[in-house]
């Protein structure tokens, strides 16, 4: 969770699982464990992830930023490089709600930064909260690291051990009433 404003989860899924529609379907939530300051996630072999997003305030919209840290930074919202400045075409923001995931995520090991900003209400054509670069380099961003790491890496650092993925684990399509 990030402040009162953001629940963040990762969601495993096979990599063999169909990709007709996105995100993929969900098998669940990755394991997660507290490190020093990072969270520590636990994706197993045969495993793709996306990352989902669910505000807990409605009447709040939220901006969230992704970024993959490698020697060369990559923007996992736009698909690009990353770029410290918003940018609305390519877009490398979402705003939550209506969006809601970040999918296409691979099982291999990498340290994620996920940057939140709360946004005033102020909706633009498509029903976004409007922001631009000025205006996100002024409001305080909250963020967290999450560092991805294979089944047995989360087991040796954490003492447990993910469960498999398993077909009566997968959602559904059903909500709690």
């Amino acid at each position: 969770m990030l402040g009162e404003v953001l629940e963040i989860s990762l969601q495993r899924t096979l990599l063999s699982a169909p990709s007709d529609h996105d995100p993929r379907p969900s098998y669940g939530r990755a394991p997660l464990a507290a490190g020093q300051d990072v969270v520590l996630a636990g994706v197993g072999t045969g495993e793709v992830f996306w990352i989902g997003f669910q505000p807990l305030q409605r009447a709040v919209q939220v901006a969230v930023r992704v970024r993959e840290e490698s020697p060369r930074d990559a923007d996992l919202v736009s698909g690009g490089e990353w770029m410290p400045a918003l940018s609305h075409d390519p877009r490398n923001y979402l705003i939550v709600p209506p969006e809601r995931f970040v999918s296409g995520l691979g099982p291999r090991n990498r340290r994620l930064w996920v940057e939140v900003v709360a946004l005033r209400r102020g909706s633009d054509t498509e029903g976004r909260a409007r922001i631009d670069s000025d205006e996100w380099s002024r409001l305080a961003a909250m963020g967290v690291h999450v560092e991805v790491l294979t089944s047995s890496e989360f087991a040796r650092i954490t003492g447990v051990t993910p469960s498999p993925l398993l077909e009566t684990n997968r959602y559904q399509g059903r909500r709690y009433p």
